[in-house]
């Protein structure tokens, strides 16, 4: 007597190699993934590029034990993509970042050289405005050039503690209109999320004597009110050394 084949069996049998080729999807390449495209805060601020840095360690694990694996593994695609957003935004912030501090950096050059301009001329008052956030100058960013008519100095507005009395300022006023400023370098900086600090080095000398040059380091620092969205510029401090930020 003919008996039909067990239908349980055929299937099975059908079934086998489709089971045999399943694959399963690595977590590493699912986390080096979601690691790429959280790097994408990096933007906001540099102290969170550890995020794309471990996306980049993930992603190098994932795709090793992907490989290692005998194609037991797969997901090799999510573990690139992620490696591959990882690597743009740290590119993109470390680049907008430097481009942001080059020009933080002219800035606070170009601040520095216009306060030493008011130094010597003696436009004292003027001066020490610079030394104060801007809601403290009477509702101006900076100080207009055209406050004290020319030839009229304003050395009676100034505090006498404050820095016209320290050391390399005075020597600067004494000489006069022979005096002489050349900005040497950046000897330091630091950066926060309110404010940013610049210590630059200054050669100044009497015009009659160029070779006698003494330094001066200028402190400037730019701070950002989320508050008013206000940005200021302020002289800190100046001194005959390095004090660093």
């Amino acid at each position: 007597m003919l008996t039909s084949p067990d239908n349980s069996l055929i299937t099975g049998a059908d079934e086998e190699p489709e089971i045999e080729n399943y694959r399963e999807l690595s977590w590493g390449a699912i986390a080096s993934l979601l690691l790429g495209l959280a790097s994408a805060a990096v933007l906001i601020h540099p102290v969170l590029a550890i995020l794309p840095i471990v996306a980049v360690v993930v992603a190098a694990f994932a795709l090793r034990s992907i490989r290692n694996s005998e194609q037991r593994l797969t997901g090799e695609w999510a573990a690139i993509f992620g490696l591959a957003l990882a690597v743009f935004f740290l590119g993109v912030s470390f680049s907008w970042h430097y481009v942001r501090l080059e020009r933080l950096k002219i800035k606070a050059q170009e601040f520095a050289d216009d306060w030493l301009t008011l130094v010597k001329q003696k436009r004292l008052g003027e001066a020490d405005q610079l030394r104060v956030r801007s809601v403290e100058r009477g509702g101006k960013d900076v100080p207009t050039r055209s406050a004290s008519p020319p030839g009229q100095h304003d050395e009676g507005q100034v505090r006498p503690h404050e820095v016209f009395g320290s050391q390399p300022v005075s020597e600067y006023l004494k000489m006069g209109d022979a005096a002489q400023s050349h900005f040497e370098r950046f000897t330091a900086t630091s950066h926060g999320p309110k404010s940013d600090k610049f210590v630059l080095e200054y050669t100044f000398f009497d015009q009659s004597q160029p070779t006698r040059k003494k330094r001066m380091y200028i402190t400037v620092e730019r701070t950002f009110s989320h508050l008013t969205r206000q940005t200021d510029w302020i002289i800190r401090n100046v001194s005959l050394n390095n004090s660093g930020v």
